[in-house]
């Protein structure tokens, strides 16, 4: 069975063409894109839109959510990225998370669930790990965002992992102006403090 048992979404935010992918003990039941907002929509009024979107596809597919998995935003220190577009996101993702509505609300970094790797790559990786019959119920299988989606769900439900040192990165970042020590230098300061009566 299933660690995420029941009904569950996961959600991969975007303005033009998020993508969702629906579970239901494990087993994908449904997965594409929505069609988003419509340019130069931004704000509340495109979280509102793809939220209503989301609502529909849910009612459609027949999923009462017990569980939702979206993918969070961060600034990374070398991608070049601007801070509106990283909250416009970030306003997409709770609107999905509000409208599933679910009892169990997951996020996921990026660098959390795939590490830094070419879309191209995700997309082979979730396609590797789908039964021919959950392949079958992929829908714009040409949008990215589908498969980041099916990506987070095959990550929230244990089928797919992400590499070990790509998760410990993500869990320890690092802070601007932190003094760096070597490991010389931690193991030195640690047995000065044993030592200390």
């Amino acid at each position: 069975m299933s660690a995420l048992p029941g009904w569950g979404v996961s959600f991969d935010p975007a303005l033009r063409s998020p993508g969702y992918a629906f579970w239901f003990d494990g087993v994908l039941r449904a997965a594409g894109a929505l069609k988003g907002a419509k340019r130069p929509a931004r704000g509340p009024a495109a979280w509102a839109e793809i939220a209503r979107q989301l609502h529909t596809e849910t009612y459609v597919t027949g999923a009462v959510p017990d569980w939702v998995v979206v993918e969070q935003q961060r600034k990374y220190p070398r991608k070049r990225v601007r801070f509106d577009d990283l909250l416009e996101l970030a306003g997409v993702a709770g609107a999905a998370v509000r409208t599933a509505n679910a009892t169990t609300a997951i996020g996921y970094y990026p660098d959390q669930w795939k590490g830094e790797v070419p879309k191209d790559v995700t997309e082979a990786r979730a396609r590797a790990l789908l039964t021919p019959a959950e392949l079958a119920v992929v829908e714009d299988e040409d949008k990215s965002d589908t498969w980041d989606a099916i990506g987070l769900g095959l990550v929230a439900l244990g089928r797919l992992s992400a590499p070990r040192s790509t998760v410990a990165r993500a869990s320890t970042p690092a802070r601007r102006g932190a003094p760096r020590r070597s490991a010389r230098g931690v193991r030195a300061t640690r047995s000065n403090s044993r030592s200390a009566p």
